[in-house]
């Protein structure tokens, strides 16, 4: 419901799913935050996991960035909290 509140369809263009990008970004910022953390040498298993998660962001949720998944928040936020354990 939330997606399709922020397609912008209000415009008359095509629909914007700018929604799912917006959690990409967001969870980009929180792990860059951990691997700016180990450049200043906190090396932590959470930092490390940080690390190789943003390359795994875009390999298994970059085709769904643009689209209306349904389960695409759930996704990001599993990315989220699985360098917290």
């Amino acid at each position: 419901m939330l997606n399709a509140l922020f397609t912008l369809s209000f415009l008359g263009l095509r629909s914007f799913h700018v929604l799912p990008g917006a959690f990409v970004l967001a969870a980009l910022v929180y792990l860059m935050q951990g691997v700016q953390q180990l450049f200043k040498g906190t090396v932590t298993f959470g930092n490390i996991s940080k690390l190789v998660l943003i390359p795994l962001i875009f390999y298994t949720v970059g085709s769904q960035i643009s689209s209306p998944g349904t389960n695409f928040p759930a996704d990001i936020l599993i990315w989220i909290t699985l360098p917290s354990f």
